[in-house]
């Protein structure tokens, strides 16, 4: 059929031809008999051009070493394609001459449309064990028939950088060391090996700035580890933001990695390496919640009698202990861990003179929470509670004003106010301070006064964290305040204005607030798409009406004036909001007052 009705290099999907399909499948056992011409074979009889590209570049070669199932496919191509170039090679006058038109590059080193070559996908998809060899066998086959064993593709990376994070590419590893060792001892090695040594070959760095050690530190990679590194591969390495191996390797969390990579004279145990960012691998191993990468960090540092307290304590650029980095990802064990072995949990801050509980309540870390405010002596813990940043913030202010997109949009607000209770029962004294069930009636005058001292205190800007909560939107948590806290200075509470004169009332009937929270790279991209934004606009809007029925019901102040003049209701109408100017007027507000500019709320609509 082939040779009376198809063209063979027909183009289907993907921009595939029939060898490009037969390559990357497994031959039918039906076809083992040696006395039948296999299919690859037949279409290249048939005029199948074995250097035809689909649409991401790759040839038939690329296709067949991306299985392990079609290895033997691969071995079969190769051989058609040296025996395909060397007809195309023709004498004439005694020199061997490429015939016209024909690629001057090997179909061995053929480029896909990420520079990657066939013995890039060879290393990238297939492994390697004991019991199987055969990728090994391809791997050598392709050097041993040209295939360049340092080609770099489009993210720079060798063959050697993906063998070397796969678990079991480590036959392949050897394989392309041999190769790369043979070149280096041969006199002309530029045809497949550009780097002039071993040691070059191995400190080759991809788009990360990563080596082949970096990537097998990162993925876990023992035994690749070890022969690196038996090939003087460089432990202080450099990746992307200054990350070394060992920094990569409690990444991972791998002991066995760590203990290996430690496991050197060259490297200092008592001054372990930092990032960009002044992180050592324990700011990391708690960052990525590897509690068993801790635990042998720190053991090591004690083997080695280093003070384990310059290292526990360690701070990054942003004065991040690995304390604070494990409680910011709300990393309990991690943080059992570092505080056993004597990690400071009171007077460490961050550069914004946050507190470890300041920074839990940012990132409502409620699990690590539990767990320290059982541990801090009682007159500290209220002084932690009560402690303000440098924008002068308390940790009510933070759940108030924290955009936590981390965590599951239906958790959020069940979290806030559960935050919010753990550091307010501290005021009941420490046997209570864990509960988030309702407070109960012990110490309740106490619990009142430090309560609304929290409450109504002012940051930077003059705002309390009711103002912050209802310039987000935060219902549970403003109901919480409201409903369990504020009682008998509610309305107070509620008359504490801004820098702009303007009450939590004002913050929340000026739904038009949100076009300014939602500001900058977050905004941009719900406007690109008006259907995400239309959502997100309306559940923003809903939550306001909410918050401004609850602070009506609480006795907010619907005549209150700001700095313009403007009331709630002058504020809702400028921003056309109706829902929340109906409800104003429902409950009484003035129609007729006038703002700086003598305008009324009807002026404004």
């Amino acid at each position: 059929m082939i040779s009376v009705y198809l063209d063979v290099n027909v183009i289907g999907h993907d921009g595939e031809t029939p060898l490009h399909m037969v390559s990357r499948h497994e031959k039918p056992s039906d076809l083992d008999n040696t006395n039948q011409m296999g299919v690859i074979e037949y279409l290249y009889t048939k005029g199948a051009k074995l250097s035809q590209q689909d649409e991401e570049g790759r040839t038939s070669l690329h296709h067949a070493v991306m299985r392990r199932s079609c290895l033997e496919n691969a071995k079969q191509l190769i051989t058609l394609i040296k025996d395909h170039e060397r007809r195309n090679v023709v004498m004439a006058d005694g020199k061997k001459k490429k015939i016209l038109n024909e690629p001057e590059e090997s179909l061995i080193n053929a480029r896909d449309a990420q520079n990657g070559t066939p013995l890039h996908f060879v290393c990238r998809f297939v492994d390697t064990d004991a019991q199987d060899n055969v990728s090994e066998n391809i791997v050598q086959l392709l050097i041993d028939n040209g295939a360049q064993v340092d080609a770099v593709d489009k993210n720079y990376c060798t063959p050697l950088h993906y063998c070397s994070r796969r678990q079991f590419g480590v036959e392949n590893v050897m394989t392309l060391l041999n190769a790369a060792a043979q070149k280096e001892q041969q006199l002309n090695n530029s045809i497949n090996m550009k780097s002039t040594t071993v040691q070059e070959y191995i400190e080759i760095q991809d788009k990360n700035n990563n080596t082949a050690l970096c990537l097998a530190a990162e993925h876990g990679c023992e035994e690749t580890v070890k022969i690196l590194l038996k090939n003087k591969a460089q432990r202080n390495a450099r990746g992307k933001e200054f990350y070394q191996p060992i920094h990569l390797a409690a990444k991972s969390g791998n002991v066995r990695v760590l203990e290996i990579l430690l496991d050197d004279a060259s490297m200092n145990v008592q001054k372990l390496p930092v990032t960009s960012n002044k992180e050592t691998p324990l700011h990391v191993a708690c960052q990525y919640n590897r509690t068993g990468a801790v635990q042998y960090l720190i053991q090591s540092l004690t083997k080695n009698k280093t003070s384990i307290t310059d290292h526990i304590e360690h701070a990054d650029n942003k004065d991040y202990t690995p304390l604070l980095t494990a409680a910011y990802y709300d990393h309990i064990d991690c943080v059992r861990t570092l505080v056993k072995n004597g990690a400071i949990m009171t007077d460490v801050k961050d550069d914004e003179e946050r507190n470890i509980l300041q920074i839990c309540a940012k990132r409502l870390s409620i699990n690590v929470l539990k767990e320290i405010v059982l541990q801090i002596p009682e007159t500290k813990l209220y002084e932690m509670v009560k402690n303000c940043d440098k924008f002068g913030n308390n940790p009510l202010h933070s759940i108030g004003r924290a955009n936590n997109s981390h965590i599951h949009s239906p958790d959020i607000e069940r979290r806030e106010v559960e935050v919010c209770q753990l550091l307010l029962n501290t005021f009941r004294g420490n046997q209570q301070s864990s509960t988030t069930e309702p407070e109960k009636d012990t110490g309740k005058d106490t619990f009142i006064k430090h309560s609304i001292e929290m409450i109504m205190k002012r940051n930077n800007d003059y705002r309390t964290p009711l103002h912050e909560a209802c310039f987000r939107g935060k219902v549970a948590l403003i109901r919480y305040l409201l409903e369990k806290i504020i009682t008998k200075e509610r309305h107070s509470v509620l008359e504490v204005v801004d820098d702009e004169l303007k009450t939590a009332l004002h913050i929340a009937a000026d739904v038009g607030e949100f076009n300014r929270a939602l500001t900058g790279e977050e905004f941009l991209k719900v406007l690109i798409e008006s259907t995400v934004y239309n959502v997100v606009w309306n559940v923003l809007l809903e939550c306001q009406v909410e918050i401004v029925k609850l602070l009506i019901d609480y006795g907010a102040n619907i005549e209150a004036r700001d700095m313009n003049d403007s009331t709630p209701l002058h504020g809702a109408c400028s921003r056309n909001q109706y829902r929340c100017a109906k409800l104003l007027i429902k409950n009484h507000a003035p129609l007729d007052d006038i703002d700086e500019k003598g305008c009324t709320p009807l002026h404004l609509a």
